[in-house]
């Protein structure tokens, strides 16, 4: 009784928006109890242990499909595989020759994987087909022969021929290596040959450019006159030099007599031309001074007149000349001899002879000045053309270069070309197998076991999967969100107990759920989704055990029978509900009224009014049960009922009854806003229900 209890709380703690459970000792109104809100999604939830029943139910599906399977991987790799014998032939590649310098300078080594595809070109296929006498075309004898490396970047690679020939295997790997190798070594010799074209090409090219760069050169030499530029400009140089020293030098000259003969006009113009040659008195005065001005006119024709030499006989002169005039001052001279200056006749001979000179110089000086001028031009001229002809020495050097190391080339390759060279050679050859190729058949056994268990779980877990039928508790509250009113099993001899305990059980559940009903009679709707999933068996046993043990009165409205009969028809409710009458008829001796579904009440079902009347209208009994039809039949009508009745109770037959039908059934009447949904499962298999029930 204590697990019942505790099974109701929790039924009322899933199903309300309060989450709090109010016993009646705590509470003297029990709440509504409202429908969780349903999403498809939660469809597909259901209890553990129906995933284990489904597996055990086809335990032999789940063990004949795999070894079906297992069996036959095995016999498909036994027929579709037949023996077969490898041979493989060892071939190495030596890096190391062509890294040291074994190939010509210019020569780019052969990739390795574009010599394994050279191994099965179509040529190499069909030569070793003809050297074996094969009736093969090339794509049979591609599928007979694999290639594989001995690891990753490893240059050993093997060459392997698969046939059902044993000695054939070997043959075939063995022809295939040599096939491969002599069109490998006519690969690299017409690859050199190419090669060395391309270089004799080269350098005739390089030796047509470096004789137009030549021709060049000497053509702009002979325009120039030149053998040499650096030569030319340093001989050119030297002589603008020696050329502007001269030029200076007569230009100093030019300027010495220049002021030279300044001196001289200057002397001449202080100088008499007519001088007094002889005079009696003071001879001897005037004779020693006659002397001095003879001997100044002679110092003055070796030295200029700034010589100290000179100055000082301008000096003496002088003195004299004083001493004489104060002397003499008033002396009569007895005999006066005039005649022309010996020093200005000098001077004015010097003067001459100097400006003789400086004409002279003039000329060579125009002269000295105009070579310069000429050898300048010619430096200005070398300059212009010394940065094209340096560029054009680059270039013939930089094209001599070029053009001996293509000639360095073209002989290696030609001397190259003089021998036979491969970096592949055959490490060990094939020998003929004497055993078969392992099949791996107990792996193709394993692997069907494998696919045939996934497939059969696969299977019975997918059937479960889509498997929407209400089965458990599981289904009731946490797919359908609304509380379980009981779980019954199937009425069995065997089993009275179970089945009348769990009747009990949905009776004291409903008494629960209408404990805070304060209106008098309470209405029970039993509404099931679809018309197969409503049991009236089991709707009469619900009514006798609240009349036997609880002493309920009660009235059971049901849908008339299609095929009405004289005595049921006196027993309908019809007319009450459309208004016709205010009276219900009495029932029979089972305590049930009828409800028949005519045209009428799908034109014009009752009103909410005259359902809500019936109540009024049995208030002398304690429950009225309403026993109603399919949902799709009529759902407005259907809602109605619903909706006037304190607790509305969603029969569900165990495996039969969709999850999907309840889902849609449930949206209709959550959104008339019914009260107080619960279901009840019934007709469950007697060997599971105690496995459900908990």
């Amino acid at each position: 009784m204590q697990r019942v209890l505790h099974e109701l709380r929790r039924n009322n703690m899933i199903l309300g928006e309060n989450n709090e459970i109010n016993t009646p000792e705590e509470q003297n109104e029990t709440p509504a109890v409202q429908p969780g809100r349903q999403r498809i999604s939660d469809l597909f939830r259901r209890d553990l242990i129906f995933w284990f029943t489904a597996l055990l139910h086809r335990w032999w599906l789940l063990i004949s499909l795999p070894l079906l399977s297992g069996i036959l991987f095995f016999s498909a790799r036994s027929i579709l595989a037949p023996k077969a014998y490898s041979a493989s032939t060892a071939l190495v590649r030596q890096v190391a020759d062509v890294r040291s310098g074994a190939l010509p300078t210019g020569y780019v080594s052969t990739q390795f994987n574009v010599i394994l595809n050279m191994i099965l070109s179509r040529a190499n296929l069909n030569e070793t087909s003809r050297r074996l006498k094969l009736n093969y075309t090339h794509e049979q004898l591609f599928r007979t022969i694999s290639i594989r490396q001995a690891s990753r970047n490893s240059n050993y690679f093997f060459i392997t021929a698969t046939t059902r020939n044993p000695k054939l295997s070997a043959d075939i790997a063995n022809t295939l290596s040599e096939v491969f190798l002599e069109d490998y070594k006519k690969f690299i010799r017409t690859n050199i040959e190419q090669i060395c074209e391309s270089s004799i090409r080269s350098r005739n090219s390089l030796q047509k450019e470096l004789d137009d760069l030549l021709s060049r050169k000497k053509r702009l030499y002979d325009e120039n006159n030149i053998s040499s530029l650096t030569r030319e400009q340093a001989t050119n140089a030297q002589r603008i030099i020696i050329q502007e020293d001269r030029l200076l030098h007569a230009e100093t000259q030019l300027d010495a007599l220049q002021k030279k003969y300044d001196d001289l006009e200057v002397q001449l113009q202080t100088t008499p031309k007519i001088v007094e040659l002889y005079s009696e008195q003071n001879i001897s005065s005037d004779r020693k001074l006659a002397d001095l001005k003879l001997e100044l006119s002679s110092l003055r024709q070796r030295y200029t007149d700034n010589n100290p030499i000179v100055e000082k006989q301008k000096t003496l002169i002088k003195a004299l000349e004083d001493s004489i005039r104060e002397n003499k001052a008033d002396d009569g001279k007895v005999k006066v001899v005039n005649g022309r200056n010996a020093e200005y006749i000098n001077l004015s001979n010097e003067q001459h002879k100097i400006k003789a000179e400086r004409t002279a110089l003039k000329s060579t000086v125009a002269a000295y000045t105009e070579t310069l001028a000429k050898l300048k031009e010619r430096r200005d001229k070398l300059d212009l053309l010394a940065p094209s002809l340096n560029l054009l020495e680059d270039q013939i050097n930089q094209k001599r270069n070029l053009l001996l190391k293509q000639e360095a080339l073209t002989k290696e390759l030609q001397l190259f070309l003089d021998r036979s060279f491969t970096d592949v050679t055959i490490q060990e050859t094939a020998t003929v197998p004497t055993d078969p190729l392992p099949r791996r058949r107990p792996l193709f056994f394993l692997l069907g076991l494998f696919l045939g268990a996934v497939l059969s779980g696969g299977f019975v877990l997918g059937k479960e999967f889509i498997n929407l039928s209400v089965r458990s508790k599981v289904d009731i509250e946490d797919a359908l969100h609304i509380p379980a009113l009981g779980i019954i099993p199937h009425f069995d001899h065997h089993c009275r107990a179970d089945f009348y305990s769990a009747l009990q059980g949905a009776v004291n559940q409903a008494e629960e759920l209408l404990r805070g009903v304060e209106k008098t009679p309470a209405i029970i709707a039993i509404a099931p989704a679809l018309q197969e999933d409503l049991s009236t068996n089991i709707l009469n046993e619900f009514c006798e055990i609240l009349k036997v043990k609880r002493d309920v009165s009660y009235r059971i409205i049901r849908v008339a029978p299609e095929e009405q009969t004289s005595s049921s028809a006196r027993y309908l409710v019809n007319d009450f509900l459309y208004g016709f009458t205010d009276t219900l008829p009495e029932p029979g001796k089972d305590q049930v009224l009828y409800f028949k579904l005519d045209d009428l009440a799908f034109i014009s079902p009752p009103e909410e009014e005259r359902i809500g009347q019936l109540r009024n209208t049995l208030q002398q009994f304690d429950l009225v049960i309403w026993e109603l039809f399919e949902f799709e039949l009529h759902r407005q009508l259907y809602s109605e009922i619903c909706k006037s009745a304190d607790l509305t109770v969603i029969p569900m037959r165990y495996g039969r009854t969709s999850k999907w039908q309840i889902y849609q059934t449930l949206l209709q009447l959550n959104t008339c806003k019914v009260q107080r949904i619960a279901g009840l499962l019934y007709d469950v298999e007697n060997k599971i229900y105690r496995k459900v029930s908990l």
